[in-house]
């Protein structure tokens, strides 16, 4: 398998497992801010847009899209 998607495919789940444990402790509001620095920083520092990356938490929570 190529190197890129190994890691990239890693990264997703240890996203995914954030989103989690956002959610567990502090529900949909812990998610929204988390998301929101994320997306700053990822627009900021590598100049891309980080919303289609939200639906890696779609199966956390039925409010969160």
């Amino acid at each position: 398998m190529d190197a890129y998607l190994t890691d990239f495919d890693a990264k997703k789940k240890r996203a995914e497992e954030i989103g989690g444990e956002l959610y567990a402790d502090g529900g949909l509001d812990a998610m929204e801010n988390m998301f929101y620095s994320i997306e700053f920083r990822i627009k900021e520092e590598i100049g891309k847009d980080a919303k289609p990356y939200r639906s890696w938490w779609n199966n956390l929570s039925g409010e969160w899209n």
